[in-house]
């Protein structure tokens, strides 16, 4: 979780946030951490804590990705295998704040 932390505070600190065409460092680290808390989310029992731990920083994540980058994950009505990082659109899965 830590980790984690000390990533959003570069994030927020790093004066290329968003100005780049190609993900930075900090973007892909960013990403990284979402797919290992959403794996702990989707994976975990309903009644363990750390499952809820992992899906409010999943959830976290997203919302950080969106605000700081634009990007969403996903479209409205579409399937959740079709799901992909994108920039957001009108049509697009907004994150809102957990």
């Amino acid at each position: 979780m830590r980790k984690y932390l000390t990533v959003i505070v570069a994030l927020l600190a790093s004066s290329a946030v968003g100005k780049a065409d190609e993900p930075s460092q900090l973007q892909i680290m960013l990403l990284q951490d979402y797919a290992v808390y959403n794996e702990i989310c989707r994976g975990g029992s309903g009644s363990e804590t750390d499952t809820s731990m992992a899906c409010g920083a999943r959830d976290y994540s997203a919302y950080m990705i969106a605000l700081l980058f634009g990007w969403c994950y996903g479209k409205q009505d579409q399937s959740g295998y079709l799901m992909r990082w994108h920039k957001c659109e009108p049509d697009s899965v907004v994150p809102t704040k957990p």
